[in-house]
């Protein structure tokens, strides 16, 4: 590389106060939405990315990488003082950070936590500088062949690392894909599911969908937890005495920060794995190697040590095959890619010659980010701690308004801000469905790169007869993807299989409960007998069920559907919801809820009266709908249908009230006056 490149790049940085502040004040702004819970690092470059538009790349750039920095390394705030994970690379930060603070020695925790992560940030840094231009001298030679097994590699490492079931990762990948598809194709320009809309010619925005997917689903889903209370109590007078730990401490834990380093490095490399996974990884690597593992979450430095020196080290990690290939490691370099696109800057192979100021630039700018996330951290500790008292509910709508308003700016269209509306619906069905929504980003950048690339293969195999064969770069690869999915398959299966063998301990310690359960049977029918209550009834008329065919014995060694006869949200649904995860503990199998409304309860009641009578089927229910409907008209059958099994609450009756200037004084003296109005 021309040093005068490097040294430009460098300058350019330095030199800049403009680009000097937009470091400080994104290192300032990241920390702040890494320590809050749910305001990820991910939301605070998603977006300030808008904001970049009219900035140079290197301003741009280094705004966005000081972001990125300020927002992993704020997570372990939240994770110290509250048990709370700021960022989900925080979460191994809690297990020994948390029983710190309890001790008394939060600042302790905080002052390792900031060190370390500094520590960890200058590792990745250094991997970054040293492995990415050697990978972009190897990437230049690249064909077709390589590029299409580049994409199919990358993918099969997302779909098998991104969750735990393989089939949910493929479907991810492939609403990823298909989104891809819309706009002209990338090798001959024709339309495709376009549906005679002008705005979708030329697809859609990866921004839009980086928001819809990220922010806008995040804001949702934190928006139903905004009206619980939230009992936040951060410990406000942390002081901390220097770095709050002797220098001693770093060289007595030189291995176990080398090692959690690398660790966190090599992760970030992996595309769609993510620094929860490196913290976990070198959190149980540090714990093994201890002379006191016994002492890993009590509150032992090692651990926090441990966690956030991997997380920051991912940092350069995932930029590493961003940069000389142009694929992201996670779902934050996704954004730093739509970054790069923005400003006009290709990643991949060239990306150094074509574009060297601008990377040392971006180079130089997280080696600052890092200096900035130390002194910030340490100094104004006091300051973040204040912002964990910030309630959402003032948070989330200015996030969802600078959302629609980077999405509008982004080409001034309020299709895109429909868009991300739309993919925000899409991100939070995903949740729901548990899909993994990196599958979905890495299919949708990698899709067209994989299609064009695989186009010209076919072509060079029909007309040139050359073969995968002839290029070991890519055989390597596919060879590597193949492992990846067969390896995660059999991950798959093997951790189903000790899920059911914990399941099946669980029933043969639960079921002698269960059994005296049975055996009140008639203390709780005579519960029964009082009004307004909400309780359990077995499916089928009341003769005896001890003959249906349940064993008795080895009850329960399936799944429980407990019908729920009126909508999700009322009292009914809510008090059988909590039953039925305090029957999931005392039975070792799943109660499921299903809710089955109308008429008052009557439908479900008529649809499983005569249903199944194996005991895995239950009615969540309430007087009213058993002797109410009947007495309207709603239903022809009562609870002598029915068998009630248990009493499980008592709610308060109906009233019937009027104006307090009304003359009337009781229920009888309202129904004269009625009668006589009639």
């Amino acid at each position: 590389m021309d040093p005068s490149v490097i040294m430009q790049g460098a300058i350019s940085v330095v030199s800049d106060p403009i680009t000097l502040f937009f470091i400080l004040m994104g290192v300032f702004v990241g920390i702040i939405f890494g320590a809050v819970p749910g305001l990820t690092a991910t939301i605070a470059i998603i977006m300030f990315l808008p904001v970049t538009y009219t900035m140079t790349p290197i301003q741009g750039m280094s705004t966005l990488i000081a972001l990125y920095v300020g927002g992993i390394s704020g997570g372990l705030v939240a994770a110290i003082l509250l048990n709370i994970p700021g960022t989900p690379s925080s979460i191994a930060t809690t297990f020994d950070g948390t029983p710190l603070a309890a001790k008394g020695q939060a600042g302790k925790a905080l002052g390792v936590g900031v060190v370390f992560s500094f520590i960890g940030t200058i590792f990745g840094l250094l991997m970054l500088v040293t492995i990415s231009p050697m990978l972009a001298s190897v990437a230049i030679k690249f064909g077709p062949f390589e590029y299409c097994a580049v994409a199919v590699c990358a993918l099969a490492l997302v779909i098998s690392l991104a969750g735990r079931d393989l089939i949910k990762g493929l479907m991810g990948a492939f609403i990823g894909l298909m989104l891809a598809t819309a706009g002209l194709s990338p090798v001959d320009s024709m339309k495709r599911f376009t549906f005679g809309m002008s705005e979708l010619t030329s697809g859609f925005a990866l921004l839009t969908l980086l928001i819809g997917l990220f922010a806008i689903t995040e804001v949702a889903a934190a928006a139903g937890d905004v009206r619980k209370k939230q009992n936040m109590i951060v410990e406000t007078n942390v002081k901390i005495k220097g770095f709050g730990f002797t220098f001693k401490r770093i060289f007595w834990t030189k291995f176990n920060a080398l090692r959690s380093s690398i660790i966190g490095c090599v992760i970030g490399i992996l595309p769609g794995i993510g620094g929860a996974i490196s913290g976990m990884l070198s959190y149980t690597a540090a714990k093994n190697q201890s002379k006191h593992p016994e002492k890993f979450g009590t509150g032992i430095i090692d651990g926090v040590v441990a966690s956030e020196t991997a997380n920051n080290a991912g940092i350069g990690g995932a930029m590493i095959p961003l940069l000389t290939l142009g694929i992201p490691g996670d779902a934050v370099t996704a954004i730093l890619l739509g970054g790069l696109m923005v400003h006009n800057i290709a990643p991949g192979p060239l990306i150094f010659e074509k574009s060297g100021v601008v990377v040392f630039g971006i180079f130089t700018a997280l080696f600052i980010s890092a200096i900035a996330m130390l002194f910030i951290e340490l100094f104004g500790i006091r300051i973040f701690m204040r912002v964990l008292t910030i309630p959402k509910h003032y948070l989330l709508p200015i996030i969802m308004v600078l959302c629609a308003i980077g999405a509008f700016g982004n080409s001034n269209r309020i299709f895109d801000v429909y868009c991300i509306m739309g993919f925000g619906l899409l991100g939070f069905a995903m949740i729901k469905a548990n899909i993994p929504s990196v599958p979905v980003i890495m299919g949708f950048i990698l899709g067209p790169i994989f299609e064009m690339n695989f186009r010209r293969v076919a072509q060079l195999m029909q007309m040139e007869g050359e073969g995968l064969m002839q290029h070991p770069i890519a055989a390597f690869l596919t060879v590597i993807a193949i492992i990846a999915l067969i390896f995660s398959f059999i991950m798959n299966r093997r951790e189903a299989k000790k899920l059911a063998e914990a399941e099946l301990k669980k029933i043969k310690r639960k079921e002698v409960i269960f059994m005296n359960l049975l055996k009140s049977k008639k203390l709780l029918v005579g519960l029964m007998m009082l009004a307004c209550s909400t309780f359990i009834a077995g499916c089928g008329g009341s003769e005896d069920k001890s003959a249906s065919g349940t064993d008795v014995d080895s009850y329960p060694n399936k799944p429980i559907t407990m019908i729920v006869t009126h909508a999700a949200g009322g009292d009914t649904d809510y008090n059988a919801r909590l039953l039925a995860r305090l029957l999931e503990e005392e039975l070792g199998q799943p109660v499921v809820p299903n809710n089955v409304t109308g008429a008052n309860g009557s439908i479900a009641l008529e649809q499983y009266k005569d249903g199944d009578t194996d005991g895995y089927t239950i009615i969540a229910t309430n007087t009213a709908a058993l002797s109410g409907n009947e007495a309207t008209g709603l239903s022809d059958f009562s609870y002598k249908d029915f068998e009630p099994v248990a009493l499980y609450g008592k709610q308060a009756g109906e009233n019937i009230v009027v104006r307090a200037d009304s003359p009337y004084n009781n229920i009888q003296e309202l129904i004269d006056a009625s009668k006589a109005k009639s």
